[in-house]
């Protein structure tokens, strides 16, 4: 039997991963927890990936909704004039006081249509060339000898398309 002597501490920790770049870190005790947000709508998103912050406008309409979705009567109603009447820098404050931390939708780059996750653009690129996982995986058996030559065409091609201009 293990006995433990002196100062024993019970850390937490979480894991991360950004539904964007996949990047997944350990969070202990909450270090670090600015770095990586949550959205309303439960996207994982490292912070570096949020570039647009929410226009007033679209700061009073989450709060508005916000506010229908937690006060009632009275309260609400008091709860919407005073989100009328504050300025800019009340109202990005209380915005983001809100939402307790988290990432609005309104400021995360999925619910904003701004990127597409990994599994979701496989899925358009499937349903776009009306096909499944498994055709592409016998188109691609067919097509290369083995897994490294898969490799170097994707290698080849993504130098290709980054030499590409855009239009």
């Amino acid at each position: 039997m293990k006995i433990r002597s002196g100062f024993v501490s019970n850390s937490s920790s979480s894991s991360f991963t950004c539904d964007i770049c996949k990047k997944t870190v350990v969070l202990y005790d909450g270090e670090g927890s600015e770095d990586y947000l949550t959205c309303e709508e439960g996207h994982e998103v490292c912070a570096c990936h949020v570039k647009n912050k929410a226009t007033a406008k679209q700061m009073r309409e989450a709060l508005g909704k916000y506010a229908n979705e937690n006060y009632e009567g009275e309260e609400l109603t008091n709860e919407l004039k005073e989100i009328e009447g504050y300025d800019s820098d009340e109202l990005s404050d209380y915005f983001y006081e809100s939402f307790g931390g988290d990432l609005p939708s309104v400021d995360c780059p999925l619910c904003q249509f701004k990127t597409l996750t990994d599994d979701d653009l496989v899925d358009y690129l499937l349903m776009s060339l009306n096909t499944t996982k498994k055709e592409a995986l016998k188109d691609a058996t067919t097509r290369f000898k083995n897994y490294d030559e898969f490799c170097a065409a994707l290698k080849t091609f993504k130098k290709q398309s980054k030499n590409k201009p855009t239009v």
